[in-house]
């Protein structure tokens, strides 16, 4: 094989796993070995997924063609069903990629973006959506997960910064591109994005896919924390990366594991704004009071976008807790269903919609739960109160409700 034969080919590796349990596939958890060289064509087979765009190369996951692996019932989050299923791995030089999306057309899809705030309903209603015909779920990839915290080429942490470039809109262009391309035609999309940084992605989409509708999905954020310290807050794993993260919040460059960890409960956000918040609070390393940065963060950023013009409607958890039919109804209206399928849609709140996952309900009740003191009250509030935000206790109200 010639080396210019070899740019145009996609490279493809087996995958053992040496850091097994994983939510998401990293460089330092898996151990590949060279299967084979096969035409770029391998990645647009249905059964293969973007993993990561990178400088030079874009990576894939490829799975057994039997798995359903777009079923939000049997797979309620995409991102673990990845880690869990994926066979191989497929490189594929950049440029080669990147030509090959140029011929992807997307212009008549109906995609609905569902963003999110954790804990707050958002795969309950991605499988509220799976229950309508013709619709196909997108329920939280490892795309931005691997490509900004742990592709080798990518260190930056000010993700804010980093979104208002070229080469960031380009990386979401394809990314976009490359997940409806496994959708069949004449289908809608609802696509539940990732809760780590995705929501940088809101001004590319409007910007590249006017016609995508976009909506945020979130809870107050005192019940949201208590939801997330009962189904994390009890791992040591977490408690431990919590105080490695807070060991090195002055390093205005973190790297390795400290720089994943900043980015995945900062979202990215500018770094003058949020670790100042979060050294002027005092925050502690406990997941409860990290969430109020994962919740903060995001909030303040949809509010951003609205500011600047982009409609985004709002979905609070406790209008689907209090009257799910009328809000079924509303939501479903407001993205063209027909309200025909509202009651088969009911049946979806009939069960835990995180069954057999670490987030799920009997695994949540297990938990005591978070411990309220008057300290941890005040850190709290004194985060929320410098990112201009209501304080713990209060009720967030967001504009262009549904």
């Amino acid at each position: 094989m010639t080396g210019k034969e070899k740019l145009q080919t996609a490279h493809v590796q087996d995958i053992w796993y040496s850091v097994p349990g994983k939510f998401e596939i990293t460089p330092t958890s898996l151990i590949n070995v060279h299967e084979r060289f096969a035409t770029a064509s391998v990645v647009l087979k249905p059964n293969v997924h973007l993993l990561s765009l990178e400088k030079d190369v874009a990576r894939f996951v490829e799975f057994d063609p039997s798995l359903d692996i777009l079923n939000v019932r049997q797979n309620p989050i995409l991102l673990i069903a990845q880690t869990l299923y994926a066979k191989k791995m497929i490189n594929l030089p950049r440029r080669v990629f990147d030509k090959m999306m140029t011929d992807v057309e997307t212009e008549e899809s109906n995609v609905v973006w569902l963003f999110h705030t954790a804990r707050c309903g958002s795969t309950l209603w991605a499988q509220i959506f799976q229950t309508v015909p013709g619709w196909t779920i997108i329920s939280e990839t490892q795309f931005f997960m691997y490509t900004l915290c742990h592709a080798p080429s990518f260190k930056k942490v000010d993700i804010d910064a980093y979104a208002k470039t070229k080469e960031f809109e380009d990386i979401v262009v394809a990314y976009i591109k490359s997940y409806l391309r496994l959708v069949p035609k004449k289908n809608s999309v609802l696509w539940r994005a990732l809760g780590v940084m995705s929501e940088h992605m809101i001004p590319v989409i409007q910007k590249r896919f006017p016609k995508h509708k976009i909506m945020l999905v979130y809870r107050d954020v005192l019940p949201s924390a208590k939801s997330y310290h009962k189904v994390m807050g009890k791992m040591p794993i977490y408690q431990e990366q919590a105080k490695a993260m807070m060991r090195d919040i002055d390093n205005p460059e973190p790297r390795g594991l400290s720089r994943t960890l900043r980015l995945f409960w900062t979202s990215g956000h500018d770094p003058s704004v949020c670790i100042q918040a979060i050294k002027k609070a005092q925050l502690q390393p406990n997941i409860f009071e990290l969430y109020m940065v994962l919740w903060g963060t995001r909030i303040r950023k949809i509010q951003e976008y609205q500011q600047n013009g982009i409609k985004i409607r709002c979905i609070k958890y406790d209008q689907l807790i209090e009257d799910p039919k009328l809000l079924i109804s509303k939501v479903f209206r407001h993205v063209g269903v027909s309200v025909y399928f509202v009651d088969e849609a009911l049946k979806a709140m009939e069960r835990d919609s995180q069954a057999g996952l670490v987030f799920s309900k009997d695994n949540k009740d297990r938990d005591s739960g978070w411990v309220r003191t008057p300290g941890a009250v005040q850190r709290c509030n004194d985060f929320l109160s410098a990112m201009d935000l209501p304080l713990l206790d209060s009720e967030m109200v967001m504009k262009n409700m549904l």
